[in-house]
């Protein structure tokens, strides 16, 4: 599915003329230096390295520096595309690997051509770093090794990355094909597209282990797991926050074909997750190894070969919308009637019964009648059920032209 939201801030001017080299603590490429990776070893804390339009063929180490690596104007998504970081195969395109800060940003980039041999294609952190990715395209990486692989698009090790306005796409590992997180990493992710990624084994879109990721008016589609479990989402020995995201038109070879829960207890609030396939259990989500996640004011629909499938664990389901029924207060089964419409997918027709159907004690964060008066006839400030309902849902629908 292509990015409804990707790049829908207001564009971003950086494109300052040269001066000298590192004036006013900005550094050009090409203009003053060829490329970024020497621009980066002469940058200092609080510098900025800005990137014109360009292929740069080279592998980059932020070396614990907190600085800014952009493109000239990050929220253009025809400028990201044309500015792009190709490592050609030559390992990790982009690495985090010294304890970066929160301040070391990379911004306004397509990462791509990278080929690891363990993990980390497209991006790898490790050590305490926690640098900031935002409006970047992180596509067509891979992890090839002699055995098992993580993290095609990008490899989390004990690190606290954050990426807001990313598309991770087109990205291959063993594990996690567009991403895979260990060691109590704790990614967060906003606004961000996981699509069409693969894996062989473990989730093609987003593997955990160990970890705590949170995913805030992100999608997560057409990925898939071609002999293995979780084809949008695995969540393993972890715990994750899933609120306000689109999980659709998954595939696992196995189990799981949305999200695939082992000895985990994720909280899913306000999502939509539909037309995900499993060929033996749990279209939306599977539970194994006592898994116990909390699902409220979300739609299960369309999933296959059932909704829910449970081998081991307690799943807490409220207020929810399950095709073929789930017992919990406030559930209903029925079809959501879904129509294409204000330029989002999977949003609720007029005649929706998940319309005022979430949990009685939220109200919808947007204002109804103002974005649409003859919507809102339909539907009041009560919470619908799905993706763009509750008190979170104005992050989605704020962003509308």
């Amino acid at each position: 599915m292509s990015s409804s939201l990707l790049f829908v801030a207001a564009l971003i001017p950086l494109a300052t003329s040269p001066g000298e080299p590192g004036a006013n603590g900005v550094l050009h490429v090409p203009d003053h230096y060829e490329t970024i990776g020497a621009a980066i070893d002469a940058a200092s804390d609080g510098d900025v390295v800005l990137v014109q339009p360009g292929i740069y063929t080279e592998t980059l180490d932020f070396q614990g520096k907190a600085i800014t690596v952009t493109g000239t104007r990050p929220a253009d998504r025809a400028v990201v595309r044309s500015t792009v970081v190709d490592a050609k195969g030559a390992g990790t395109t982009v690495s985090f690997l010294s304890g970066e800060p929160p301040e070391a940003e990379l911004t306004g980039l397509t990462i791509t051509g990278g080929l690891a041999d363990w993990g980390g294609g497209g991006l790898l952190c490790m050590n305490g770093s926690s640098p900031t990715v935002s409006y970047c395209l992180i596509k067509k990486n891979e992890v090839i090794g002699s055995w098992e692989t993580y993290g095609g698009g990008i490899h989390c090790d004990a690190s606290h990355p954050s990426f807001a306005h990313c598309v991770i796409k087109a990205n291959y590992a063993t594990h996690g094909g567009g991403f895979f997180a260990r060691y109590s990493a704790r990614p967060e992710f906003e606004y961000c597209d996981i699509v069409e990624n693969n894996s062989l084994h473990g989730s093609g879109g987003f593997m955990g282990q160990q970890s705590n990721a949170s995913f805030r008016y992100c999608n997560v589609t057409d990925n898939t797991a071609t002999e293995g479990g979780g084809g949008g989402l695995q969540i393993r020995d972890s715990h994750a926050t899933v609120e306000h995201c689109i999980i659709a038109r998954n595939q696992a070879g196995l189990n799981g074909g949305g999200i695939w829960c082992y000895n985990s207890s994720p909280t899913i609030d306000y999502c939509t997750i539909v037309d995900n396939l499993a060929p033996w259990n749990g279209g939306a989500i599977y539970c194994e190894a006592i898994a116990n996640p909390v699902v409220t004011n979300s739609i299960l629909v369309g999933n296959g070969p059932e909704e829910i499938y449970i081998v081991s664990g307690e799943p807490a389901i409220e207020f929810c919308d399950v095709l073929g029924g789930w017992p919990g207060t406030g559930n209903i089964d029925a079809n959501p009637e879904f129509m294409s419409d204000f330029k989002l997918p999977y949003i609720l027709a007029h005649d929706s019964p998940c319309i005022d159907a979430a949990n009685p004690a939220d109200e919808d964060g947007v204002d109804w009648a103002e974005l649409s008066p003859r919507y809102s006839r339909y539907n009041s400030v009560a919470a619908d059920m799905g993706a763009y309902g509750g008190p979170g849902n104005v992050g989605w629908l704020k962003v509308l032209p």
